[in-house]
């Protein structure tokens, strides 16, 4: 804005009011635009505190199923909290899956291929919309291997309880929803906008690959999770996994 608030000495009113009026909107869009930053970053925070409830809830219930777990005098006893436990668990895990469909949702309008991403750059000129598509694809695969996580908590749950049978259960909904939509167009077009960087679904492929033989395993020895301690550190559950 200063530097179109040169306004030559002399100059005919007409171009003076012509100045002042450019300057003008500019300072109005400008307020715009700022006050459109300020409302992306509320927005952001609260998707941020939704998303830390959800994992709060499922780490929570969690946590304090496993701290009263030596204190059950009786089966009954540890089968009423184990449910209770996991039926909780199990509202987390769904809003966190709906959470991860929303994600989806929007990687449908992300740009797949050089002629998209010209169009997309001239119709949302202030916004660089394939960083944005970026971001929601780093979202949504990490939020997926999220969930993977999360729902072992879970499977420790009924394991405790003695329910292993219902642990591939457990794992069904995410294998029969990745398999219905990370297939191969999905890739293809995560691809482009990734350029190749993709291992995520990658992983997470594999993952699904490997559930059945994984689960074979451990439902015939004690459970153990596998992490690294400064994922859990803040969590407090350094005593329940490995």
């Amino acid at each position: 804005i200063k530097g179109q608030a040169t306004i030559v000495q002399k100059s005919a009113p007409q171009a003076i009011t012509q100045s002042m009026s450019n300057l003008a909107m500019m300072a109005m869009v400008q307020s715009v635009l700022e006050k459109l930053d300020v409302i992306e970053e509320k927005v952001e925070n609260i998707k941020k505190g939704q998303k830390n409830d959800r994992i709060g809830s499922i780490i929570g219930y969690f946590k304090g199923f496993m701290d009263l777990y030596s204190t059950f005098k009786t089966s009954e006893e540890l089968n009423n909290a184990a449910a209770i436990a996991y039926m909780n668990m199990q509202s987390g895990l769904a809003k966190l899956h709906l959470q991860i469909e929303e994600e989806r949702k929007k990687l449908n309008g992300a740009p797949v291929n050089s002629w998209q991403a010209f169009w997309k750059s001239i119709t949302h000129p202030l916004h660089n919309e394939s960083e944005r598509y970026q971001k929601c694809y780093e979202d949504y695969v990490y939020d997926i291997q999220l969930y993977n996580r999360l729902i072992l908590l879970s499977d420790v749950v009924l394991h405790l309880k003695g329910d292993n049978e219902v642990i591939a259960r457990n794992h069904k909904i995410m294998v029969d929803y990745c398999n219905l939509h990370i297939d191969g167009s999905f890739k293809k077009n995560m691809d482009y906008l990734m350029a190749k960087k993709t291992s995520g679904i990658s992983n997470i492929l594999n993952y699904n690959r490997n559930l059945d033989l994984a689960l074979e395993g451990v439902l015939v020895k004690d459970i153990c999770i596998e992490c690294k301690k400064e994922d859990i550190k803040y969590l407090n559950l350094e005593e329940y996994g490995s």
